[in-house]
């Protein structure tokens, strides 16, 4: 964090990821859920789309009656936005690993810590507008790549481990020409080495 202030970043947020998968089994500690994102920009006049990633509100008894007749706030009379309230600090979105469970397992989804669709999309949605370039040096299993193509960005993206490269192009072909993802497993992709090795071993 200190390296990116002294190279003149702005500083914005510290968001928390709540993982909601319940990893962890300590007796000794709490247990670790949850990661850290941060956010940072060249300046400013950075691009933030907020009304695009609007989240809905908790208190739905509230915001069912606000919406009927509205609540009075310094004021004046406010009603809820039919799109949910501005997105906080803290993200409760289950993560992959949780997700995609069989029969109650985890299974085996060929990186070790693939992020939601889902959460990058927001990410995306909010610090870019279309047709804007995405950078992701670390692509893992394509989901940066993926959620890019489905918001119409364009991407660069790049990983050291070939196996990665290979497991991102074919997540991308999950997506047809309207931006709609399939439903995609280890056993809709080719043949490959790396792969077949974990189809042996798919369960954690």
């Amino acid at each position: 964090m200190q390296y990116l202030i002294s190279k003149k970043m702005i500083f914005q947020n510290w968001i928390t990821w709540d993982k909601r998968d319940g990893l962890g089994a300590s007796k000794r500690k709490y247990s670790i859920g949850q990661e850290t994102i941060l956010f940072f920009t060249k300046s400013n006049k950075h691009i933030f789309n907020y009304e695009d990633i609007r989240v809905p509100y908790e208190s739905t008894e509230r915001i069912r009656h606000a919406g009927k007749k509205g609540i009075i706030k310094n004021g004046k009379r406010w009603f809820p936005n039919p799109n949910g309230r501005f997105c906080g600090e803290v993200w409760h979105i289950s993560s992959e690993r949780h997700k995609n469970k069989i029969n109650g397992k985890i299974i085996k989804l060929g990186h070790e810590t693939p992020k939601p669709l889902d959460m990058i999309e927001r990410i995306i949605k909010a610090s870019s507008n279309p047709d804007n370039l995405v950078l992701d040096c670390f692509v893992g299993t394509g989901t940066t790549a993926l959620a890019a193509k489905k918001l119409k960005r364009n991407f660069i993206c790049s990983d050291m481990n070939k196996n990665y490269v290979y497991l991102a192009k074919e997540k991308l072909k999950a997506i047809d020409k309207y931006g709609h993802t399939k439903e995609y497993t280890l056993n809709n992709f080719k043949n490959n080495e790396f792969l077949n090795s974990l189809r042996q071993n798919e369960f954690c």
